[in-house]
C-alpha cells in the first residue's frame, strides 16, 4: 500500500569506463628509451585528438588511464637530432600506425625509435619551405596558423629496375621550427618525395609531393607550402631554376600589398616572353599574365590583383619558349585594402 507523503524518483547517470595502456619504448633490443614524451591520440575522422600525454619513467615505460575508446600512441624522443617520433607499432606515418582499440587493461604497447638519417651531402640542391594550418574559424583569414615542430620527411627514389616496382625510402627528416619553417640543403640528384606529418590528417591524392634535383644545376631548388585542411594535406612545390641565365631583372613590389596593384619590374634576356602566375595555398592558380614586351612599358607591369582574396600566395615564373620550366618563385602577401 501507499506510504503517505513518500514517493520515488530516478535520475540518469553517464557511466564512462576506463581503462590502463601502458607500454615499453626502446632504442634498440637491448637498450631502453628513458627520455622523452609519449601522447596518446584518439581516432576520430580528420585530426585526431591528444586525449593525454605523459613523460616518460627512468625505466622507459608509459602508462595512460583513460576512456574506452581507439587510440594510437606516440612516442617524442627529446634527442630529436638523433632519434624521430614513432607511433606503436615502430612507424614514422600515422597512417601505418597500428591502431589500439580499448576495451579492458592492455600491456606491451611497446615502440622502438627510429634512427634519425644523417643530413644530406655531396649535392647542390636544397627544399625549404613552411606548413601551416586552416581550419574553419568564423572564417576569417586570421584562421591560417604556422605548425610548428611539425614532421617532414624527405624520401629517395631507390628504382628497382622497374619502375612500377620503385621504393621511396627515408633519406631526410626535420621538425619545423616555431615559425612552422623547415630546410634541407645538400641534397643530390635524384627523384624525391616530400610528406608532411600531421596525425590523422592525409596528404590529398592530387598534391604534388615529387620533385626531382637534376645534376645540370637548373632544378636544384624547391619551395615548399604545405597546407592542412580538414579533409587533406595540399603541397604546392615550385622548382627554381636559374633565373639569372635568362632575366636581367625580376622584382615584385609592394609585397605585402594592400591597395589592389602589384608592380613587376622584369627585363629579360633574348627577348623571351615571360608568363606570370598567381597560385593560392590550394594549388589553384588565380591569376595569368604573359609580360612580353608589349605588355610591359618602361621595364615595370602594373597588374590589377583587387579582386583576389586577401591571403598569401605564390607567384611562379616561367618562359613558354623553354618548355614552361619554373624559373623563379616568392611568396606574395595580399592585405585588405586601406
Amino acid at each position: 500500500s501507499a506510504i503517505p507523503g513518500f514517493s520515488l524518483s530516478s535520475n540518469v547517470r553517464g557511466v564512462f569506463a576506463k581503462a590502463m595502456l601502458s607500454g615499453t619504448t626502446r632504442i634498440s633490443e637491448s637498450e631502453l628509451l628513458t627520455d622523452g614524451r609519449v601522447f596518446l591520440f584518439q581516432v576520430n575522422d580528420g585530426a585526431y585528438d591528444t586525449i593525454d600525454v605523459v613523460t616518460l619513467s627512468e625505466t622507459g615505460t608509459y602508462t595512460f588511464d583513460t576512456l574506452l575508446a581507439d587510440y594510437v600512441v606516440l612516442v617524442d624522443p627529446t634527442d630529436n637530432e638523433t632519434y624521430i617520433p614513432t607511433y606503436h607499432e615502430s612507424t614514422i606515418q600515422w597512417d601505418q600506425a597500428a591502431m589500439i582499440p580499448l576495451n579492458n587493461d592492455t600491456t606491451g604497447i611497446d615502440i622502438q625509435v627510429t634512427l634519425r638519417p644523417g643530413d644530406p651531402m655531396g649535392g647542390d640542391g636544397t627544399f625549404v619551405g613552411d606548413v601551416s594550418s586552416d581550419f574553419p574559424d568564423d572564417g576569417r583569414i586570421e584562421a591560417r596558423r604556422r605548425v610548428r615542430r611539425c614532421g617532414v620527411a624527405v624520401r629517395r627514389r631507390r628504382s628497382s629496375g622497374r619502375a612500377e616496382e620503385d621504393v621511396f625510402e627515408l633519406y631526410a627528416y626535420k621538425q619545423t621550427d616555431e615559425n612552422g619553417e623547415f630546410s634541407f640543403e645538400n641534397i643530390p640528384p635524384g627523384v624525391y618525395r616530400i610528406f608532411i606529418e600531421y596525425p590523422g590528417i592525409p596528404l590529398k591524392e592530387d598534391t604534388f609531393t615529387e620533385f626531382e634535383i637534376t645534376d645540370d644545376g637548373k632544378n636544384n631548388d624547391v619551395v615548399v607550402t604545405a597546407t592542412v585542411f580538414e579533409d587533406g594535406i595540399e603541397i604546392l612545390g615550385v622548382i627554381t631554376g636559374i633565373a639569372q641565365d635568362y632575366l636581367d631583372e625580376l622584382t615584385f613590389y609592394p609585397n605585402p600589398v594592400s591597395n589592389g596593384s602589384l608592380f613587376v619590374k622584369i627585363e629579360a634576356r633574348k627577348g623571351y616572353n615571360i608568363m606570370l602566375e598567381l597560385i593560392d595555398l590550394r594549388g589553384k592558380t588565380v591569376l595569368q599574365e604573359n609580360l612580353n614586351n608589349q605588355n610591359v612599358i618602361g621595364g615595370r607591369k602594373q597588374i590589377d590583383i583587387a579582386s583576389l582574396t586577401p591571403g598569401m600566395y605564390i607567384i611562379k615564373v616561367t618562359i613558354p619558349e623553354l618548355d614552361n620550366q619554373v624559373y623563379n618563385t616568392g611568396k606574395l602577401i595580399i592585405k585588405g585594402n586601406n
